[in-house]
């Protein structure tokens, strides 16, 4: 801010008085008054606001993207300048369009991170950990069932239906966490629910009676499709409340 000083003589008086009209009078002060910025700011704000009402208002018109590649090998800046006199929109050329399943491209991504992968097979079963040809010598699965209480708590997980009570920890594939679910059974005939990525009404985790009998039900999978050393003694043990009862009858754990 430049301050301006107004010198002036009174008629009657050759004695010269200097008054500084930047200040204001007490009568327009004020308590909490905005500064000359903001006050310049919110001006070219307005400006501006006005500027962008006139132009979205304004009638679209189109330019291919040919004709800006012409007027550019052409070097005429007539023409450019012409167009930017209207609100205009790009319209891409068959010509310069390419569809990513065109065989000729090839993707190639130097940078980059996966933040997040979620696999969901479509049929019971473990498909979606299950290589899919028909060796794979470095295909590992670190087994772990010993965590029940672990959550599923990915916020953007899209399952198809209420995970409460229903995904058990089962340990590592490829270095990604493996969770079972036990969906129901409408789940399996396209009944789902669409319900918002990472819902849960509650807990993920199984009830600790209904994680005893999974524990079962999967030592009676892995030993019946021939997994070495997975056996299992009785599929229906008369007793079945801690983890020792689950001992007695298998070696899963």
């Amino acid at each position: 801010m430049n301050l301006i000083c107004v010198y002036y003589r009174d008629k009657d008086d050759n004695e010269r008085f200097d008054t500084d009209i930047s200040r204001l009078p007490p009568a327009m002060w004020a308590e909490d008054p905005i500064s000359q910025a903001e006050a310049y700011r919110n001006l070219v704000n307005i400006a501006l606001n006005r500027t962008e009402l006139k132009f979205q208002d304004a009638r679209l018109t189109t330019v291919k993207a040919s004709y800006l590649k012409a007027l550019f090998e052409a070097n005429d800046l007539e023409q450019s300048v012409k167009l930017l006199k209207r609100r205009r929109q790009l319209v891409i050329d068959r010509e310069y369009m390419h569809y990513a399943s065109d065989p000729e491209i090839c993707p190639c991504i130097t940078e980059g991170a996966l933040d997040f992968s979620l696999y969901v097979p479509k049929v019971p079963g473990f498909h979606a950990i299950i290589p899919n040809t028909g060796s794979d010598p470095n295909y590992e699965w670190q087994l772990n069932l010993r965590k029940p209480q672990k959550q599923f708590n990915s916020k953007h997980a899209k399952v198809g239906y209420d995970l409460v009570r229903s995904v058990l920890f089962c340990g590592r594939y490829r270095d990604q966490e493996t969770f079972i679910v036990f969906p129901p059974l409408d789940f399996f005939h396209n009944a789902f629910e669409y319900t918002p990525a990472g819902f849960s009404s509650g807990p993920t985790n199984l009830k600790y009676d209904v994680y005893l009998k999974a524990l079962i039900l999967l030592a009676f999978l892995l030993s019946q499709n021939g997994i070495a050393g997975i056996t299992l003694s009785n599929k229906y043990p008369s007793q079945l409340k801690t983890l020792r009862d689950v001992e007695a009858v298998t070696n899963l754990l």
